[in-house]
């Protein structure tokens, strides 16, 4: 996945770059209630473990909620 994908996942569950310093970015979501820091150089591909990583360590998803954000589909 694109950093950029990665992003837009993130500005989904309502994270704001609140700071960026190179390819530093701090984020915040008042959603979540959680702040994180991304250290991706855009248009480099995440590798999958990166991905699981952040969404579910560092953000608090389930692996079942970050899997169904990353794909698109609906939980049942």
């Amino acid at each position: 996945m694109k950093t950029e994908r990665l992003l837009a996942h993130l500005a989904q569950l309502g994270f704001v770059i609140i700071r960026q310093n190179g390819s530093h970015r701090q984020m915040y979501s008042d959603q979540v209630g959680r702040q994180l820091t991304l250290s991706f150089h855009d248009g480099r591909e995440v590798s999958a473990t990166a991905v699981k990583k952040v969404l579910m360590t560092d953000v608090g998803l389930s692996e079942a909620d970050a899997l169904a954000l990353v794909t698109g589909r609906r939980r049942k």
